[in-house]
């Protein structure tokens, strides 16, 4: 039995469904005959409130969700809570993350409250604290294109194109 990792998603999209998004939403279709492949890759997501004083009032505590890339870095904001679930990986390929310690993605979830959160703020900033950080898998599909072109990626979620966070991979 191989240990289960823990994914972000309720439910997961079949190939054929990933297949049918792609026509619908990229107009194109992966030209190749071969299987789609599922893949598992990893994000750090950290649970932070963003807390602002306004004497002599109470602070204003507004809950956050800050996701990071564990293998090129890509950061930000996510507009939802994400729902998660246990997944067996044995027919997934799990891509390798390069974030691998705790340390370095707080100090990027730090990043993302400091360039992209305070800019909201315009007078004075307000505090942060992390309320929870960890190593989810993102389901994806992949499809070979045949000859020439790139790979489409999929969300396995969403259905929605993951070919700019693809791209920063190789970066």
């Amino acid at each position: 039995m191989s240990p289960s990792v823990t994914a972000i998603g309720d439910a997961l999209l079949t190939e054929e469904q990933a297949r049918a998004k792609i026509r619908r939403r990229l107009r194109r279709t992966p030209t190749g005959t071969s299987n789609g492949e599922f893949l598992l890759h990893p994000m750090w997501i950290a649970r932070a409130e963003v807390i602002a004083d306004r004497p002599p009032f109470r602070p204003v505590v507004r809950p956050t969700v800050i996701f990071v890339d564990a293998v090129s870095e890509y950061r930000g904001q996510l507009t939802t809570v994400p729902h998660t679930q246990e997944v067996d990986p044995g027919r997934a390929t799990v891509n390798r993350a390069r974030i691998r310690d705790e340390q370095r993605a707080r100090e990027l979830v730090q990043d993302v409250q400091a360039q992209q959160i305070n800019r909201s703020y315009v007078l004075r900033k307000p505090r942060h604290e992390i309320r929870g950080l960890d190593l989810l898998f993102l389901p994806l599909w992949r499809f070979d294109p045949g000859e020439g072109g790139d790979s489409a990626v999929i969300n396995a979620v969403t259905g929605a194109d993951e070919s700019y966070l693809a791209s920063r991979w190789n970066h």
